[in-house]
């Protein structure tokens, strides 16, 4: 199948906040992640770096992410995120 770009990810991410760019979320080892993979992948980098950007303020992040908080914590257990995560 085709290859998921940057711009791909960023159409996906829409309007998640903040100043990261789909191109600052992926990385050249991501090439060999299918597709679900890649997203799931994205998405935890996503939500680390904005629960780090409010200090892990989990609704400050649900907010920039505009997400509710109970989907958040929903996404944060599913991707086994905690504030041990760096």
């Amino acid at each position: 199948g085709k290859a998921v770009t940057a711009g791909d990810v960023g159409r996906v991410l829409g309007g998640a906040g903040g100043g990261t760019s789909a191109a600052d979320l992926l990385r050249p080892e991501d090439r060999d992640l299918g597709f679900d993979e890649l997203m799931t992948e994205v998405e935890r980098r996503l939500i680390t770096e904005r629960l780090k950007d409010s200090d892990w303020n989990v609704t400050e992040t649900a907010r920039l992410l505009k997400l509710s908080r109970s989907v958040l914590y929903k996404k944060l257990e599913r991707l086994g995120l905690d504030r041990e995560v760096k």
